[in-house]
């Protein structure tokens, strides 16, 4: 296992992380994955843009601790391959909180399995995850997200929502939320939608002169842009 160290400290840095340097075969074993370990310090500020190579197959565990007052905002956009990504998220101490949000598009046999932890164990803490994909042909989306809180993280807040699209006859996608909270006084909620296109808003652009094929294309960018929390 390959681990990458990273201690922020300053208020809003923005950073890349370029996969390619955690790249590693394809295994399902997470023992033998890469691993990007990152630690926000006390009132530590970070945007990180996961910049995913386009290389066919990628995988790898990203792993954040947030200390006290620490703000973490993660985006991530993946246009093609296989990818196998982990995200844990660690809330350590009080009123620490983090974001996740992202889409992809997949085509062909292409396929993307992703896997979210939520740790609280402070209280007044935040999390939330908010992902959206397009599915076409015959390609594949999993999603696996934990939403644990402690007995000591009261007033916290934890949320999952996840929404995919599916554009092809033989298109899947699957989503499998769980949370465990071992106290009272939380908010913690998990959402998912599965659907296609509307058939009326596709009659709509028809009868303003756009051809189907068109019609399709700004739908699916719609769907995809209107990342909203």
């Amino acid at each position: 296992m390959h681990t990458i160290n990273r201690v922020i400290t300053s208020e809003y840095p923005r950073i890349t992380i370029d996969p390619g340097q955690y790249q590693s075969p394809y295994h399902l074993n997470t023992h033998e994955l890469p691993v990007a370990d990152i630690t926000l310090r006390a009132h530590a500020h970070l945007n990180l843009v996961f910049n995913f190579p386009h290389d066919p197959i990628h995988a790898c565990i990203y792993r954040l601790h947030l200390k006290n007052h620490a703000r973490f905002t993660g985006y991530l956009e993946i246009n093609s391959g296989t990818h196998h990504i982990t995200i844990e998220l660690y809330l350590h101490e009080s009123c620490a909180s983090a974001l996740v949000y992202g889409t992809y598009q997949l085509r062909h046999q292409e396929s993307i399995t992703i896997i979210t932890h939520q740790h609280h164990y402070a209280p007044r803490t935040t999390s939330t995850i908010y992902l959206k994909g397009a599915l076409h042909d015959k390609s594949q989306s999993l999603y696996k997200g934990m939403i644990y809180v402690e007995k000591c993280a009261q007033q916290s807040q934890a949320q999952q929502k996840i929404k995919n699209l599916l554009l092809g006859t033989h298109t899947k996608a699957q989503t499998l939320p769980h949370m465990k909270v071992l106290t009272n006084n939380v908010s913690c909620s998990h959402g998912a939608a599965i659907g296609n296109l509307d058939k009326n808003q596709i009659y709509y652009a028809q009868s303003r002169g756009i051809s189907i094929e068109k019609a399709h294309l700004l739908l699916v960018e719609a769907f995809l842009s209107s990342t909203r929390f």
